[in-house]
């Protein structure tokens, strides 16, 4: 899948980039960025929440950097982030 990514460039998403997918989205990995892609591009949270989170100054959160976006129309798919090796997310430490 080719995808644009804003303030970056273009990059080539392959099942070797694949991390995973959950109920809206999938997430691939690439030169240290996770790639956030939403299976429904409607669902995405709204590109001035993702400038509004993007400023958060603290570096224990894990934050929207860059919207991506579809390399032929230009529909917003997704949004970056900086991916963390060898860590667990908070909601596994908090199972039913």
């Amino acid at each position: 899948m080719k995808v644009l990514v804003e303030n970056v460039g273009s990059f080539n998403l392959t099942d070797k980039d694949y991390l995973g997918a959950g109920g809206e989205a999938k997430v691939y990995t690439k030169g240290g960025s996770a790639f956030k892609i939403y299976h429904d591009p409607k669902r995405m949270i709204p590109t001035q929440k993702i400038e509004e989170l993007r400023h958060i100054a603290k570096d224990n959160v894990l934050k929207p950097l860059n919207i991506i976006y579809d390399a032929a129309s230009k529909q917003p798919l997704g949004f970056t982030m900086d991916f963390l090796k060898d860590s667990d997310p908070l909601c596994k430490l908090f199972v039913k």
